[in-house]
């Protein structure tokens, strides 16, 4: 059982990292708690001012602050909303959501509902495009584009990462020494991100060790619900993704989204928004302005 002294150290590591990552922004922002059915939400919002709203969804153990990437290239052009997913590295309180049935779509369309916004663009990053997916599947009218990066949870997971990760992810939890967490978070960016964003992405996994929540595994979409995704769709994933082919992902979500438009990027691996930002951005900004 974690004591209360590990937990309080823990989560004064969560906000020291939290922090640390908000000064990489570099537009104004606000911090801002919302109700839901579920409980109280953290978002990070940018200039309400703009029309046309983009909601943006981080990956497994990550938080809204480490969309920076994303935020920083797209809050010059719409407004933004990042939102904290609960139980990861955020600051959304931890309720327990089912990854199965449609809960977290339900979570989603309360904080539309809060806002006053009958559309948005969302915008997901892995974990975040398979919540992406949830709402398009029960209330595709709320969206008006969607922007699927690095995908996890539309296909099965690669057969190298089933067999390597349990190992990986045991060693960081039991002996959380600077190799075991290195070791995860190569394992996490794939073989093409240089040591800065590895360091960046071990920093995050030295606080997930601390704050360890272990998420279920994302239940894979029906082919029916892939088909009711009725929005245009761009999706963006690296050549050398960690998680998943990104043949397969090209192979099923192509046969199953009826507007999608698929990119994989060469050179890449799994953390896109890191490697390639201001690629991402430009993809995301011509396909959000296009008529399509």
């Amino acid at each position: 059982m974690t004591s209360i002294g590990e937990r309080v150290k823990g989560s004064a590591a969560l906000n020291a990292l939290y922090d640390a990552t908000l000064e990489r922004l570099a537009v104004p922002f606000e911090s801002q708690f919302i109700p839901t059915r579920f409980g109280q939400t953290h978002l990070i919002t940018t200039d309400l001012d703009k029309s046309e709203a983009i909601f943006i969804l981080h990956g497994a153990a990550s938080n809204a602050a480490a969309c920076w990437p994303l935020i920083n290239g797209l809050a010059k052009t719409y407004r933004v909303y990042t939102i904290d997913i609960p139980k990861h590295l955020g600051k959304t309180e931890p309720f327990h959501i089912s990854l199965r049935g449609d809960d977290y779509a339900l979570w989603l369309i309360d904080i539309l509902d809060s806002f006053a916004l009958d559309q948005a663009h969302f915008i997901g990053f892995s974990f975040g495009a398979w919540l992406t997916l949830k709402l398009a599947a029960i209330a595709d009218e709320r969206l008006i584009k969607m922007v699927l990066i690095s995908p996890v949870g539309a296909v099965n997971l690669r057969f190298e990462y089933l067999l390597r990760a349990p190992f990986i992810l045991l060693r960081a939890l039991l002996y959380p020494s600077d190799r075991s967490i290195n070791g995860l978070a190569r394992l996490v960016a794939g073989p093409t991100a240089p040591q800065s964003i590895i360091d960046d992405i071990a920093d995050a996994g030295r606080v997930s060790v601390q704050n360890f929540h272990m998420p279920a595994a994302p239940v894979r979409p029906s082919r029916q619900d892939l088909q009711k995704c009725q929005s245009p769709t761009l999706v963006l994933l690296g050549q050398h993704d960690s998680f998943c082919e990104p043949t397969a992902v090209l192979s099923r979500l192509s046969a199953n989204l009826p507007d999608g438009q698929i990119e994989i990027i060469p050179d890449a691996g799994h953390a896109l928004i890191y490697e390639h930002p201001e690629m991402v951005n430009s993809r995301i900004l011509d396909f959000l302005g296009s008529g399509v």
